[in-house]
């Protein structure tokens, strides 16, 4: 059932003596039997139903939750008590059950508890190489830079490829320009072992800077050896921010940095094009060219072209709106057959779109249009332009 927030919300207004059974049901559930998504959900009903009684099966099952889903819970999970939350937590951490220690670290940050510091600085060094990842990344979102630079770039050659790349990932996020220096050294050092460059790579595609984009891109066009890893690692900078910048660097590329950046993106499938449709929506109109040149290269102008057939009226006027926003020749080759579409809906984005052809701006797309190699676009082009000029009169 996808409306997981709404079905929560809807539970938890219920009486008191229906739903907590049902959560607890699921606190005790074996984990084998019971999928994630249903783990996690109730870890938040426990929470939002301030069971602190349930405090310690709660903690219990984080392990069973991938490190983002416990950062996102941890407000939820203290908000029941936080004062039990952190006796728990001291338990815990004095504890020897690793995978409950480093689930401890990775919620610490989003508490805001600043108590545990000498624990997590000391994780950075533990025997379980989950803590030291836990660890390191606790580092990075509690802002502690200078803890971070001491004990993350020992970490860059752990024996473990996830701590190397927790390491970097972190140093890069949190050490900025100075950083992400010495992270280039590593990678230009030609006495390097393989695996700490290869690992390096990965958490550069992990962190969420300026400065490790920038080096990842540098590196794309002068590494030849790590093009592949370098590609891949890039292809997870898939945020709207991220695309902004990569765009930025894409209009100033050239050869086979260029090549490379347009195979990123393709790698990036559905994620990439989501945040670079927000980024057409937002209109930035020295990067519009590159967006719809990077959609085009991921195939949504063709998948919007091929909805235009469709029998729900609904997707044909959302493809449409879709086809109209991005422009380019590839665009309005699929927005001129809509243009005798029986939806009135669906007309008029065509019509808008086509009175955005009709200025000089869109002479070169219209030229190309009118010789274009299929009889049925050059008839409706003529048609359809007939229609914009004749409404101007």
């Amino acid at each position: 059932f996808p409306m997981r927030d709404e079905l929560r919300a809807a539970l938890i207004r219920q009486a008191p003596e229906l739903v907590v059974p049902f959560a607890l049901s699921y606190l005790r559930a074996d984990r084998a039997g019971t999928p994630r998504a249903l783990r996690r959900d109730a870890v938040i009903l426990a929470g939002e139903l301030k069971l602190s009684w349930a405090l310690q099966r709660t903690m219990e099952m984080l392990p069973t939750l991938d490190d983002e889903e416990i950062r996102s819970l941890a407000p939820i999970v203290t908000g029941a008590d936080a004062k039990a939350f952190k006796a728990k937590a001291r338990f815990i951490l004095d504890g020897v059950d690793a995978p409950s220690r480093a689930a401890v670290f990775s919620a610490l940050p989003s508490t805001g508890d600043r108590s545990f510091m000498n624990d997590v600085k000391a994780g950075l060094r533990d025997a379980d190489p989950d803590v030291r990842s836990a660890a390191v990344r606790a580092l990075a979102g509690f802002q502690e830079d200078k803890a971070l630079a001491a004990g993350g770039l020992d970490l860059l050659r752990d024996p473990v490829p996830r701590v190397r790349v927790a390491a970097a990932a972190a140093l890069a996020s949190v050490g900025g320009g100075p950083v992400v220096k010495k992270l280039a050294d590593v990678l230009a050092d030609p006495n390097e072992v393989d695996d700490v460059k290869s690992s390096l790579i990965a958490g550069l595609g992990s962190a969420d800077d300026p400065a490790s984009l920038n080096l990842l891109i540098d590196e794309l066009g002068a590494l030849d050896e790590w093009a592949g890893e370098l590609c891949a690692a890039l292809s997870r900078r898939s945020s709207r921010k991220d695309l902004e910048r990569l765009l930025e660097r894409f209009k100033d590329s050239t050869g086979a940095a260029r090549s490379r950046m347009t195979d990123s993106v393709k790698a990036m499938g559905k994620r990439g094009e989501d945040a670079l449709v927000q980024l057409l929506t937002e209109d930035i109109v020295s990067l519009k060219p590159y967006i719809v040149e990077a959609l085009e290269s991921l195939g949504y102008v063709e998948a919007r072209i091929r909805e235009l057939k469709h029998r729900d009226p609904t997707v044909r006027r959302q493809a449409a709106s879709a086809l109209s926003r991005i422009g380019g020749r590839a665009a309005y080759r699929g927005i001129v057959l809509a243009a005798r579409d029986p939806d009135q809906d669906v007309r008029v984005s065509v019509t808008k779109a086509l009175e955005r052809l009709a200025g000089p701006d869109g002479e070169a797309i219209l030229s190309d249009l009118k010789n274009d190699p299929d009889a049925r676009v050059r008839k409706y082009v003529l048609w359809a332009m007939e229609r914009v000029q004749a409404k101007a009169l």
